[in-house]
C-alpha cells in the first residue's frame, strides 16, 4: 500500500464481492490486529496492491446439479458471500446448506444482505451457530461432531463441503465431517495464509 499510515507487508484477504461485478472488487475485513487496525486510515486515492486471487475455492468447479454444503467461521464467511452472491445473479438453484458459525449475533457481517440472498436462493438454507451468546435462541455452542449430524443429517454424503474459518475449527469440522460419513476427496479448506 502506498500509505503513510499504513506499511506494506502483504496480508491475504478474500474478494466477497461477486465475479458478475467487474466494476466493484468488494473486501470485508475483520479488525484482529495491528495492522488491520490501521485500515481505517485509508484515504481516497491512497494506492492499494492487489494480487491475485489465488486458489480453486469455488463452486464453478461442479456442475449446477452438485449440492453444496458451506461451513464458515467468522470472517471465514467471505468467500461464500462471493459464491452466493454469485449464484443469486446467475440463478444457481443448487441444494446449499450455510453453517455460519460466530461468538454473538452482532458478529454476523452484513445480515441483511444475507437475508436477501436467502430469499433470492430458493434452494438456500442457512443456520447461524453462536458460540459465546447465552441469551440466544437459536443454535449455540461449537460445531462438534453431534451438532454436525444433526444439522446435516438431511445433507447428501457426497454433497460438496465448503469450510472457511479458523484453523482449528477447519481442522476439528473435517475430522467430523469424515467420521460422519462425507467423502474426504469432497471437503475442501480456505485457508488465509501467505
Amino acid at each position: 500500500m502506498a500509505s503513510d499510515q499504513i506499511s506494506n507487508e502483504e496480508h491475504p484477504f478474500t474478494i466477497a464481492s461477486s465475479p458478475a461485478q467487474p466494476d466493484a472488487l468488494e473486501f470485508i475485513v475483520r479488525t484482529t490486529g495491528d495492522w488491520t487496525a490501521q485500515l481505517k486510515h485509508l484515504q481516497l486515492r491512497d494506492r492499494v496492491y492487489i494480487d491475485g486471487p489465488y486458489g480453486l475455492f469455488s463452486h464453478l468447479r461442479f456442475s449446477e446439479a452438485q449440492e453444496f454444503i458451506m461451513i464458515a467461521g467468522g470472517i471465514g464467511i467471505t468467500p461464500m458471500l462471493s459464491m452466493l452472491r454469485y449464484m443469486a445473479e446467475t440463478e444457481d438453484r443448487r441444494k446449499t446448506t450455510l453453517l455460519w458459525s460466530n461468538q454473538t449475533p452482532d458478529h454476523i457481517v452484513l445480515p441483511d444482505a444475507f437475508e436477501k440472498l436467502a430469499a433470492q436462493l430458493k434452494g438456500l438454507h442457512i443456520v447461524h451457530v453462536m458460540t459465546r451468546a447465552s441469551e440466544y435462541s437459536g443454535e449455540r455452542g461449537r460445531l462438534d461432531r453431534s451438532k454436525l449430524k444433526r444439522l446435516l443429517s438431511g445433507c447428501s454424503r457426497s454433497a460438496a463441503v465448503m469450510v472457511c474459518g479458523p484453523d482449528h475449527m477447519m481442522q476439528d469440522v473435517r475430522l467430523h465431517l469424515v467420521s460422519l460419513g462425507f467423502q474426504r476427496q469432497m471437503i475442501f479448506m480456505e485457508r488465509f495464509v501467505l
